[in-house]
């Protein structure tokens, strides 16, 4: 099990809210080559960089304002370590660090609190992409609820442009969203 701390936050109501749209909108990431054994010889897409929220181009809802703005990833034959940094309704950045594991094994993060995510990553048949589908199990002032969801990430072809499609089903709704960032 993976257990990680997020960073930045002042637990208060507002927090707990900033992180549920960050994750609900981005949970929410160079072109390589990896020809491992435990990727079965396939080609994989290699998603390693900083990357930049390209808002004009995204499709991020009422919510724009709170999405994932940057994303830090590292990516290794057996893993890959994603930091997201986003701006919480108390006006101040944020972020939080997660690392999935490509064996299909569930990563749980712990976020803040008695609030966590947990997640399995799987690529693509093609190689080119993957799907994170997640769980965030959320305590608001005592209430709680979780939060299913899938992020399919994929890279331009000159590796440049990262998409990340957001799917996710809540007690509030459902949402798609759809995230374009460009590699710094």
């Amino acid at each position: 099990m993976n257990i990680i701390q997020t960073t930045g936050y002042h637990r208060n109501r507002a927090d707990v809210s900033s992180f549920f749209v960050v994750a609900f909108f981005a949970s929410s990431q160079a072109p390589g080559q990896d020809k491992s054994p435990a990727n079965d010889g396939q080609q994989k897409a290699d998603f390693s960089g900083s990357w930049k929220l390209y808002e004009a181009k995204s499709e991020l809802s009422q919510f724009a304002a709170y999405a994932t703005k940057k994303i830090q990833v590292e990516q290794k034959v057996d893993a890959v370590t994603i930091t997201r940094t986003a701006r919480g309704f108390d006006d101040k950045d944020f972020s939080y660090k997660e690392i999935l594991p490509f064996d299909g094994k569930r990563a749980d993060t712990i976020l803040f609190g008695a609030n966590k995510k947990q997640a399995t990553i799987k690529w693509a048949d093609n190689g080119k992409g993957f799907t994170i589908a997640y769980t965030l199990h959320l305590d608001m002032n005592g209430q709680t609820f979780d939060v299913t969801g899938t992020d399919t990430w994929t890279l331009a072809a000159d590796g440049l442009v990262l998409t990340i499609t957001n799917s996710t089903t809540s007690r509030l709704g459902d949402s798609e969203t759809k995230a374009i960032y460009n590699k710094n």
